[in-house]
């Protein structure tokens, strides 16, 4: 039993023996294991430099426009005076034809002459009146714009009553104004007039001294009378007469001066008092003339009711857009009625030219046996030989129109298209000694891989001559750079390009390395490198290539050797 149990334990000591030699393999190479399941991935650090985004390519050199030789009827080829590589002239003869039996001519005219007629019928057929309607629109026009001209002059005339009604209320009031001061000024004269003929003249001293006189005198004429004390006083009354008489004649004097003092003054307010009755007559006529000239000034001005004439613009405005609203539903009506049969017209009508043009054609051409060349340039091609009978619209020759320039087309990516503007200049990379340029002359859309690569067609000049190949590098020139990468290094997605960076992070059983997104813009590129801008500072340790796909964030593992 106890060698049982000694088994028991030695079996559970051994197995936490193992245990722990496991654990301490998983802790000590756990680093090492894992490393193996991570994406193995390439890095290197930033660089400065040139970076020369250049596109290049082949082309071919081809003639501007190409001519084809083409007869519209079936004509038997009786000489043939060109041979492809020719140089031709305008004017010169290239073939040499059979007759032509008139068929062509006779079917052509009799298909024009259907066509004609066909036409000329339907037009009569879709062609509405809209004369009355355009006539009344044309009158309500006129309604409107005589509406707007009274509107103008009407301001015009009320801005000028206005005026004038403004001056002659201030003349007015200027005028009100006299007539105030001069009626003021004729009552102060009035007083002051009946103020001076009330007032008596002031001989109070003189008067007094005159009762004194007499009363003396009277006093010894009655003394006299009476005798008393048997005096004599005829002398006492001659002197007292003389006295009294004197004093009658000082108080008369002074009476008569003073008197005369007043009627000066009577004498010269009378006249002030003529003078402002005078200039209050006038001043109440201009007063008059003012007050009526104002009235009828305010008449005027009363009668150009700026309202009115505006209402009027109104009222003429809306008649009218109601005659073009009424008119343009009209045809809106019809239209929608004559869309077929305008489309039909349309047909119609470039038919009809295209078969008058033909049997003019036709006729020319049925008059002659020779076909002169109408352009000068290279014979490219040749497509018959004496004894064939042409074919319709099948060209007898094709002539490069070398007179009018050459060009030469490349296809590019969409991406190299960006670093080409109309107007650059190529260089061209496979001649030597001989002085030839290539423009950029258009850029579009190449009709043989739409939306995913462009056509460029260059312009040509200088000596070369059709199928002539050029290697062209074309773009931006050499520029120096701060940040550049590899292509290879640069990614996108709908966030725009980026960069995934190796960042180092430490722990207790060595380093780590984690990718990390840095998002840069592409400043230039070239078919190795691409310069950068962005998140990126110039030091970073950027990744070029993974075994795995790798994510921002992902833990990778370098290359040997490709540490830090």
């Amino acid at each position: 039993m106890e060698e049982k149990a000694k088994k028991r334990r030695d079996w559970i000591k051994n197995v936490t023996i193992i245990f722990l030699i496991i654990m301490l393999i998983l802790t000590f190479f756990s680093n090492t294991i894992m490393n193996y399941s991570l994406p193995e991935v390439s890095a290197q650090y930033t660089t400065s430099g040139n970076v020369a985004a250049k596109v290049r390519g082949t082309a071919s050199v081809e003639a501007m426009e190409p001519y084809s030789i083409k007869l519209e009827e079936s004509r038997k080829v009786e000489e043939v005076k060109i041979h492809a590589g020719d140089a031709i002239k305008e004017g010169q003869v290239l073939f040499i034809l059979g007759d032509s039996d008139g068929t062509a001519l006779d079917e052509a005219q009799d298909a024009y002459d259907t066509a004609n007629l066909e036409y000329q019928q339907k037009l009569l057929e879709v062609s509405p009146d809209y004369g009355s309607s355009n006539l009344d629109i044309q009158f309500a026009n006129e309604d409107y714009k005589k509406a707007l001209v009274d509107y103008k002059e009407g301001k015009i005339n009320y801005k000028k009553w206005t005026k004038k009604v403004n001056t002659l209320t201030k003349e007015k009031d200027e005028a009100q104004e006299l007539v105030t001061t001069y009626t003021k000024q004729k009552a102060t004269y009035t007083r002051q007039k009946a103020n001076l003929q009330s007032q008596k003249p002031d001989v109070k001293a003189e008067t007094i001294a005159y009762k004194k006189a007499k009363e003396a005198y009277e006093d010894l004429e009655y003394a006299a009378t009476l005798g008393a004390n048997g005096g004599d006083y005829s002398l006492a009354l001659a002197a007292a007469r003389r006295t009294m008489d004197k004093a009658s004649v000082a108080l008369e004097n002074a009476t008569t001066e003073k008197q005369a003092v007043i009627d000066a003054q009577i004498a010269t307010v009378t006249e002030q008092l003529d003078t402002v009755d005078e200039n209050l007559t006038e001043a109440n006529l201009k007063l008059t003339e003012k007050t009526t000239s104002l009235t009828d000034a305010k008449t005027e001005q009363k009668a150009i009711s700026i309202k009115d004439l505006a209402k009027n613009i109104d009222t003429t405005k809306r008649a009218y857009e109601k005659l073009v609203a009424a008119l343009e539903k009209t045809q809106s009506e019809d239209s929608s009625k004559e869309a077929v049969a305008n489309v039909q017209l349309t047909s119609m009508k470039k038919k009809v030219d295209r078969l008058a043009n033909k049997v003019k054609r036709l006729t020319k051409s049925g008059s002659t046996n020779k076909v002169v060349s109408k352009v000068t340039g290279i014979v490219s091609s040749v497509s018959c030989v004496a004894g064939d009978k042409t074919t319709v619209d099948t060209p007898l020759a094709v002539i490069e129109l070398t007179d009018r320039g050459y060009c030469a087309k490349l296809s590019v990516t969409n991406e190299q298209s960006k670093q080409i503007r109309e107007g650059n200049t190529a260089e061209i990379l496979n001649v030597w000694g001989t002085e030839i340029t290539a423009t950029v002359a258009s850029i579009k859309n190449d009709p043989d891989n739409a939306g995913k690569k462009r056509l460029v067609t260059f312009n040509i000049t200088g000596d070369v001559s059709v199928g002539q190949s050029l290697d062209l590098s074309i773009g931006d020139k050499s520029s120096f750079y701060d940040t550049i990468v590899p292509n290879s290094a640069i990614h996108e997605d709908n966030k725009g390009k980026f960069v995934l960076a190796v960042q180092v992070k430490n722990s207790p059983l060595g380093n780590r390395y984690v990718a990390t997104r840095l998002d840069v813009q592409v400043q230039a590129a070239d078919e190795t490198s691409s310069a950068i801008s962005g998140s990126a500072t110039g030091s970073e340790f950027i990744i070029t290539t993974s075994t795995k796909p790798i994510q921002p964030g992902m833990q990778v593992r370098l290359v040997e050797g490709g540490e830090e």
